[in-house]
């Protein structure tokens, strides 16, 4: 099962997100807000794409408590603290 969200990435076949038996594997989650527009801040950007992560997870039919690794990248190390606590913290936060 694959996620469906995005209409562009349908037509060309590409999923960030897909179903493989109890698994559900993400890759590829930018910061890209409806608008088009990025965060100029680490931390916003790091929030975004948690909040993109667990809608494709629950998308596929898991929740943010399924959550094992979230591997994240950064351009200056400097943000490094602030987008790890974000990546580790924010799926449970985001949970009711």
């Amino acid at each position: 099962m694959l996620s469906q969200t995005h209409v562009r990435l349908r037509q060309i076949g590409f999923t960030r997100a897909i179903r493989v038996g109890d698994r559900i594997l993400c890759s590829g989650l930018t910061a890209v807000m409806p608008d088009g527009s990025i965060p100029a801040d680490a931390g916003a950007q790091a929030d975004r794409c948690c909040q993109e992560l667990t809608r494709y997870i629950e998308e596929l039919g898991g929740c943010a408590e399924d959550v094992v690794r979230v591997r994240m990248f950064v351009t200056d190390i400097a943000d490094a603290d602030t987008v790890s606590a974000l990546t580790l913290l924010q799926p449970k936060d985001q949970i009711s």
